[in-house]
């Protein structure tokens, strides 16, 4: 599509931040800065977020997704140089931009995360032969959104593989889903969803596995290294699953692939 005279708001799911007030730190209030003249007609990408200057130099900003820039190509915005309001902590101080700006991320994320979904089922099925996974409890245990505790102490939470945000065509699910990875007496596999589910590592677990057309992947193996559920319900689901190779338990501070 050519080049518009007014290129406009690119999509419901951006934000106009020309002008808005936001703060940095412990600064006083700041404003986003008028658009260059040669940032009209240009977007750029920083981090998760990527900016649109329109030919009138008004500011748009969203998360970045598929449908981001195939709204900017659409409408003929070509990649520039341009500043990008709200990528490094900004906080917006008016209600309204704040408002625009989660609202419009809700939506961006909504898109992308449905776009990446079909796109890790197609991906599913391509490799597996099958619509969908068989995995389910009690042999495995879905780890997604799990805190856990490290070996080192650090807190976090599952899944440690995520889709990239900053370059949307590149989903490391997508590449993964319909394979499984073994290490340390644990064995983990990614479903039509990309959820990671974990089992102890068995004849019985692979085999499952291996009808299904799972074949074997190259990722970091959850609970695997020393991780522990942080709390009580979790620890009881993921000990069913990977207590199956040897009865050892989380409660009992061992198991497979745990140590301490």
């Amino acid at each position: 599509m050519g080049q518009h005279a007014t290129l406009g708001c690119p999509g419901e799911q951006w934000a106009r931040v020309s002008g808005a007030a936001y703060a940095m730190g412990a600064s006083d209030k700041l404003t986003v800065p008028a658009a260059r003249p040669r940032e009209h007609g240009r977007f750029d990408i920083d981090k998760d977020r990527v900016a649109a200057v329109d030919h009138d130099g008004n500011i748009y900003v969203t998360v970045t997704s598929e449908l981001a820039f195939a709204q900017l190509r659409d409408a003929g915005y070509k990649r520039g140089r341009v500043r990008v309001p709200f990528a490094n902590g900004e906080k917006p101080l008016g209600v309204d931009v704040k408002h625009k700006l989660r609202l419009a991320d809700n939506r961006a994320r909504l898109d992308h995360e449905t776009e990446g979904m079909a796109r890790r089922r197609e991906a599913f099925v391509e490799r597996t032969g099958q619509p969908r996974s068989t995995l389910s409890s009690p042999r495995w245990a879905l780890v997604d959104r799990m805190t856990v505790r490290t070996s080192t102490g650090e807190v976090m939470t599952y899944p440690m593989l995520e889709r990239s945000s900053s370059f949307p065509d590149q989903d490391p699910l997508g590449d993964a889903v319909g394979t499984y990875a073994v290490n340390n007496g644990t064995i983990a596999a990614l479903d039509e969803q990309g959820r990671t589910w974990v089992a102890g590592a068995s004849d019985a677990a692979l085999n499952e596995l291996q009808k299904s057309g799972f074949t074997k992947g190259d990722f970091e193996v959850p609970f695997s290294n020393g991780e522990r559920p942080v709390f009580p319900k979790d620890r009881a689901r993921a000990d069913t699953a990977l207590a199956g190779t040897d009865g050892q338990s989380f409660n009992s501070g061992s198991g497979p692939g745990l140590t301490g």
